[in-house]
């Protein structure tokens, strides 16, 4: 199941740009991701079964897997750092986009363990 939050974009890099494409490692679209994992108490069980506490929740390795200019979307994917030791770092993936009043919406999909 996909989580989306809104807020406003303050960003002056994101409002200076020609086109309006939010970027995947702005730290208020990070930050967002944060909040939403967070929210989400069943998409990071297994986290909280390791003993890990929400709050060392951190994005590494950010990549933008597209970029759409026309709809001012990008679709991108993390690394969840400090993930359950002796396993590979999980990720997930989520999409900025702004819409026609400037904000940014931001969904957010279920961690690939």
């Amino acid at each position: 199941m996909r989580k989306v939050i809104f807020f406003a974009l303050v960003s002056l890099t994101l409002l200076s740009c020609t086109d309006n494409v939010p970027k995947c490692e702005d730290p208020e679209i990070l930050q967002t991701v944060i909040e939403l994992m967070r929210e989400q108490d069943g998409m990071l069980k297994e986290w909280k079964f390791m003993g890990k506490n929400f709050e060392e929740l951190e994005l590494d390795l950010i990549k933008t897997n597209s970029i759409d200019k026309e709809l001012n979307k990008c679709e991108c994917e993390a690394s969840i750092k400090n993930g359950p030791p002796f396993t590979k770092n999980p990720t997930i993936s989520y999409e900025a986009q702004v819409n026609s009043n400037g904000e940014v919406i931001v969904t957010t999909y279920p961690v690939n363990w």
